[in-house]
C-alpha cells in the first residue's frame, strides 16, 4: 500500500508496476514501496543510500522483520535469478531479480553492511502475480492489463 499520493512508474516492461515513496532517513534515501510483477518476468529494484556509505557492502535480505531477515544476495557476489549491483556514483544499488515466482512475494530489505555497527535497511514488498486475473490493483486505483 502506498502511504502518500505519488505517480506510477512503469518499469521494464507493461505488466511491472512500481509505486515508491522517497524521502530522506537515515543511511537511506528512504524507498519504501510495493512492486508488483508477473510470474516468469524480471525486476529491478533501485535502492539509495548516503554517500558516506558509498563503500560498504550492499546486500537483499528477506523476511517480514529486519532483525530476522536473511540475507539472499550482496555485491560482488552472485545468486541464480538475484544479482546485486552498485553504482557508487549515484549512491545507489540495483537488486535485478529473474524470472519471479510466486513464492518470491514477500517482503525484503535494502540494506547496507556496516562495520562496528548495526546494519540499516529500507523495506520493500514484492508481490508476484499467477497473471491469472486482468487487472492490478494499488492505493484504490484499478490498472487493467490488455
Amino acid at each position: 500500500m502506498c502511504y502518500l499520493s505519488v505517480p506510477f512508474i512503469f518499469l521494464s516492461s507493461v505488466f511491472t508496476l512500481m509505486c515508491v515513496v522517497v524521502w530522506k532517513l537515515g543511511v537511506f534515501r528512504h524507498i519504501s514501496g510495493m512492486f508488483l510483477s508477473w510470474q516468469g518476468e524480471s525486476l529491478t529494484v533501485p535502492c539509495l543510500y548516503e554517500e558516506k556509505y558509498k563503500s560498504h557492502r550492499k546486500y537483499w535480505c528477506k523476511g517480514e522483520h529486519w532483525i530476522s531477515c536473511t540475507k539472499v544476495a550482496k555485491t560482488n557476489t552472485s545468486n541464480t535469478g538475484i544479482s546485486v549491483t552498485d553504482y557508487p556514483s549515484q549512491n545507489m544499488f540495483t537488486v535485478d531479480l529473474k524470472n519471479l515466482q510466486d513464492s518470491d512475494s514477500g517482503w525484503y530489505w535494502c540494506a547496507v553492511d556496516i562495520d562496528g555497527a548495526a546494519d540499516d535497511g529500507d523495506s520493500v514488498q514484492l508481490t508476484v502475480s499467477s497473471g491469472e486475473s486482468e487487472s492490478l490493483c494499488v492505493n484504490q486505483n484499478i490498472f487493467t492489463v490488455v
